[in-house]
């Protein structure tokens, strides 16, 4: 499993433990849902947006990428 589908799969989880779509966490970061795709899928996402999705998902960065381990 590659970096960028451990990512996908920690945005899917985290999502899916608060009851969440990707429009719902658009909704929170002020983006669209197609950012938030976007911005999983094209594998060239930052260390600090990273850490402004896990945030909005309450989650640190720590336990957001771990939640792609698991």
């Amino acid at each position: 499993m590659t970096l960028q589908d451990k990512l996908e799969k920690s945005l899917s989880v985290a999502l899916a433990m608060r009851g969440m779509k990707q429009k719902d966490l658009a909704v929170k970061m002020s983006c669209t849902a197609v950012y938030i795709s976007n911005l999983m899928k094209d594998g060239r996402l930052s260390v600090a947006k990273l850490d402004s999705v896990a945030s909005a998902l309450d989650f640190t960065l720590w336990e957001f990428t771990r939640l792609g381990e698991q």
